[in-house]
């Protein structure tokens, strides 16, 4: 090959580098839903560091096979991006949750992360400017997200207990309950 041609693909491959570094640093231009460097920009940097190193110092034999293989990644991702996004596979909009007093009802705990104020405070999700859900977050006395207050020690009605470990939807937040029946085992 050309000596034309080698500086042509030694170029690009310091030029991809480049670009994923400033993308790197740029990243939260775009979302600053997580201020600061998270894992996948430390990956996009660190990666794009390796390839302008690279495109620096590698001889002539390694550049046509790096060029082809970040060219046609490059090509192959705009063009999956932009068919997804034209028609309707990845969403483009934005969601925003929206907490009432948002440092109150959540208290650091040492052993399992947060404690919930029995003060309840209401939030709301919205999605491309529609509101999805409106909840209201209030722990019981004990600072868990659930309506029934407790008591570690047992009463003596002799009903049992289940505690269940999970999710968001074992508390059941968005679900009005009707009445109120002990489950009895």
């Amino acid at each position: 090959m050309s000596e034309k041609l080698m500086r042509f693909f030694r170029f690009s491959i310091i030029l991809y580098g480049a670009g994923g570094i400033i993308t790197a640093f740029l990243w939260d231009l775009r979302d600053d839903s997580a201020p600061g460097m998270g894992l996948y920009q430390w990956v996009l940097l660190y990666s794009s560091i390796a390839l302008t190193m690279v495109g620096l110092l590698v001889g002539r034999r390694v550049l046509f096979p790096i060029f082809s293989v970040m060219t046609s990644y490059l090509i192959i991702e705009v063009v999956v991006t932009f068919i997804s996004v034209s028609i309707g596979i990845v969403s483009t909009g934005t969601s925003v949750f929206i907490f009432e007093e948002s440092g109150k009802p959540l208290r650091f705990d040492p052993v399992r992360g947060y404690r919930l104020s029995t003060v309840p405070s209401r939030f709301a999700r919205k999605t491309n400017g529609v509101i999805e859900f409106v909840g209201e977050l209030r722990g019981n006395n004990q600072g868990f997200a659930d309506r029934d207050d407790f008591s570690p020690e047992r009463d003596a009605t002799g009903i049992k207990r289940l505690a269940v470990f999970g999710d968001s939807f074992t508390a059941a937040q968005f679900i009005k309950k009707i009445g109120r029946t002990p489950l009895k085992i």
